[in-house]
């Protein structure tokens, strides 16, 4: 091989890490999640939303809106996360809550469960 091609090769690879070169695809894959349960009803407005960490997901993008994902009236939390919990407050009412896991190549499908708060 020719040098100066085997030294823009290198100058190549060198401005990608591995991981840009090698991201996994998980754009087929699920996040499973844990609780709250689907259709869960409660008078507790703090909960613990938790899920199954996802290989090769690197962070979640976690939507909570009201009342669902169909007819959204509020988007009450847009977020990214590292971790597999997020603890929110909500107030009385109805809402689903979707998570999609993603790394810098690919995203999953939003998974998503509704949730009820009452007085």
């Amino acid at each position: 091989m020719n040098r100066g091609i085997a030294n823009s090769l290198f100058f190549f690879l060198m401005m990608f890490s591995c991981d840009d070169v090698l991201e996994k695809d998980i754009s087929k894959k699920e996040v499973f999640l844990k609780t709250p349960a689907p259709d869960y009803s409660t008078d507790q407005p703090d909960q613990l939303f938790w899920w199954d960490y996802l290989e090769g997901a690197t962070a979640y993008e976690v939507l909570i809106v009201t009342p669902d994902m169909d007819n959204p009236t509020a988007l009450l939390l847009d977020s990214v996360v590292t971790e597999n919990k997020l603890r929110f407050t909500l107030s009385a009412g109805e809402f689903q809550w979707c998570v999609r896991g993603t790394n810098n190549g690919y995203k999953t499908a939003y998974t998503c469960r509704k949730l009820f708060i009452v007085n």
